[in-house]
């Protein structure tokens, strides 16, 4: 095997180990509880909101009645879509009305983001899957580079938007209560960046791997012509 063989060779596998560290940043986002989090004082807990989960920790309370940290033993965990009045979420056990937060139901943003998040994970999937391909096709390198900066705008497209709608005045927090409680980003968010930052140094050195794998595909073409020439020279 040449030296260009093994660098095609190496620069793929990097590119598919760094597009698998992406996915796997994308799958812990994606089910994750932690892109946005809100701290509720009165309530003694915090809240967690995923792209389409939800959750409630109580905090633990110290002998002074001061807050250590939350008590996850303790938490509770909805589908965003079925998040109970807050009567029996907060207070569960006691039977009295109460009525669900808006914002404690999916907004049309981060369904959009949920969408995009899947199609980058199955686009980076799918990637690595023509990167095999690669050594029986030359399409194939093509197509791993295709996916990879498919599967990168995808994640990229997915942070912008679920960074653009939160930094709105509207969304900064919610006013519950009188309370005005600020959210913070949690590290699901961080994560999914993270990722389309992978993904587009995958997607550079994918680049560079088909480079070389048409160059010495060049070569190689090159070098049989050669031969041919040098055979009808000789005869």
């Amino acid at each position: 095997m040449s030296a260009l063989s093994r660098s095609r060779f190496i620069l793929l596998a990097i590119s598919c180990l760094v597009t698998s560290i992406a996915i796997c940043l994308i799958v812990a986002s994606l089910f994750s509880v932690s892109f946005r989090t809100v701290d509720v004082p009165y309530l003694s807990g915090k809240k967690y909101f995923g792209l389409f989960r939800y959750c409630w920790e109580p905090y633990l309370m110290g002998p002074t009645n001061q807050i250590h940290s939350v008590n996850p033993a303790q938490s509770t965990c909805y589908l965003r879509s079925m998040v109970p009045d807050q009567g029996q979420l907060y207070r569960p056990g006691l039977n009295f009305p109460g009525q669900q937060n808006s914002n404690e139901v999916m907004y049309e943003f981060e369904k959009t983001t949920l969408i995009l998040v899947v199609c980058s994970m199955c686009l980076g999937l799918m990637s690595i899957c023509f990167a095999l391909c690669t050594l029986f096709s030359e399409i194939c390198a093509l197509a791993h580079s295709a996916l990879v900066l498919a599967s990168m705008i995808c994640a990229a497209s997915g942070f912008g938007v679920y960074t653009y709608h939160n930094e709105q005045p509207d969304l900064l927090g919610e006013n519950d209560k009188g309370f005005m409680l600020l959210y913070h980003y949690g590290w699901a968010y961080y994560y999914l960046g993270i990722a389309a930052l992978l993904l587009l140094a995958a997607f550079l050195i994918s680049v560079f791997a088909a480079s070389v794998f048409f160059y010495h595909k060049r070569q190689q073409h090159l070098a049989s012509s050669h031969n041919v020439k040098r055979t009808t020279i000789k005869l």
